[in-house]
């Protein structure tokens, strides 16, 4: 029996060892199989994908063929893959070249017929992405032009009349580029000062005249709210309710002859409100209690 069972230990010996050696044997033969793959096994790209680099501008070149190709209906993929590019960057080329119809990088200069133009979009109320979809160009190229043409329209300073003007006609219902035209201004300048309310942070950040003053505090005793002082001043409702509120006075430090009282007073065994009401300063129990704490702890 004894023997029987020695036998079948070494068996169970033996049969361990090898397998572990199997398993050894079978990782290397995996691992030099990855090493050695050939590139034909590699991941393929998808077609019409480039690979990844570095940014690099469109040339007049690329262009023109990107647009034959699109006008031919060419599949994006095919054109990405014929230009080198990722079909992003043909999607997104395509979209912006076919909106804003400029499918090259040539600076055009402009012409009389297109000043005139210009103005005349601009005079129908028209914004500057229409202006530049009908006249093929870009919406900063509008801008620009227009500010060349028409300079007084954008360096003339808002005024509080303009501005009430302005106000009114937003509040019925205006469009910021039917207010430029009354007021002869761009739009864009009215949606930054008006819609934006960038006039009303401007104004209300100017310095304080002593006749607003006398007057703000006038209209308050006579019983006006923080709201109308305000739509008479034409400043905001907090900044009115900020200067109005009473500010609370700084106390000044604590003399020699006061901590000797205190020290006096409180070393009698008196009370912190007996020391209060003893005190000839207007002091609180808060500010004797914290006077008293900083002289014992500093040994004076």
């Amino acid at each position: 029996m004894f023997r029987l069972l020695g036998t079948r230990g070494w068996h169970v010996r033996t049969n361990a060892v090898t397998r572990c050696a199997n398993f050894h044997v079978n990782a290397v033969a995996k691992a030099e199989k990855v090493i050695h793959r050939p590139e034909s096994s590699q991941p393929k790209r998808k077609p019409g994908g480039a690979e990844r680099g570095p940014r690099r501008l469109w040339s007049a070149e690329e262009l023109q063929n990107l647009k034959q190709m699109y006008e031919k209906g060419i599949p994006k993929w095919e054109i990405a893959l014929h230009l080198g590019r990722s079909r992003c960057s043909v999607a997104g080329k395509i979209t912006y070249s076919r909106d804003s119809q400029r499918w090259t990088h040539v600076k055009q200069t402009w012409d009389e017929s297109e000043e005139e133009k210009l103005l005349v979009l601009h005079e129908q109320g028209k914004t500057w992405a229409e202006i530049g979809r009908i006249l093929g160009r870009s919406l900063g190229s509008v801008r620009n032009k227009f500010s060349k043409i028409r300079p007084s329209l954008s360096l003339h300073k808002w005024t509080d009349e303009d501005h009430e003007i302005a106000s009114k006609l937003h509040s019925q219902g205006y469009s910021a580029s039917r207010i430029g035209r009354e007021l002869k201004r761009p739009a864009s300048s009215v949606a930054y000062y008006i819609v934006g309310g960038q006039y009303q942070r401007q104004h209300a950040a100017k310095p304080w005249t002593p006749e607003e003053e006398s007057e703000m505090f006038a209209m308050h005793n006579a019983g006006f709210s923080a709201y109308e002082i305000a739509e008479k001043l034409g400043r905001k409702r907090q900044i009115i309710a900020s200067r109005l509120r009473p500010r609370s006075k700084v106390m000044p430090c604590f003399s020699r002859s006061e901590d000797a009282d205190l020290k006096k007073l409180r070393g009698s065994g008196k009370s912190w409100k007996e020391v209060r009401d003893a005190m000839a300063s207007n002091r609180t129990v808060r500010q004797l209690r914290d006077r008293w704490s900083n002289l014992t702890s500093s040994g004076k």
